[in-house]
């Protein structure tokens, strides 16, 4: 294995902690979590924007994984009104003006 390799290999695991660590928050048994799902879907669109430092097997998969997120992981209205129900977030700016009138 090669130098580059290996530094591929490290790339991608970071890339991958994030949704471990999203996937571990949403699935806690203890505590609910549905006033955490927007705010998951956020965090995992925001970490697949390309950065300077990513290469172009990064910047590829970063691209497909955004793609795939907007398909499949949408937030229901219950989840966002959860989300507008927690206090710190209540003013919903992580979404755009029609669909925060909508969740009020």
């Amino acid at each position: 294995m090669t130098q580059k390799d290996q530094e591929d290999i490290l790339h991608l695991i970071e890339f991958l902690k994030v949704f471990k660590e999203e996937t571990d928050n949403l699935q806690r048994e203890i505590d609910p979590s549905a006033h955490l799902v927007l705010l998951s879907c956020c965090r995992l669109l925001k970490h697949c924007a390309n950065r300077e430092n990513d290469n172009s097997a990064i910047r590829k998969l970063k691209i497909k994984v955004e793609q795939h997120l907007k398909d499949k992981f949408k937030p229901s209205l219950k989840q966002k009104i959860a989300t507008f129900l927690w206090p710190p977030f209540k003013h919903l700016k992580m979404l755009p003006n029609v669909e925060r009138e909508e969740v009020r």
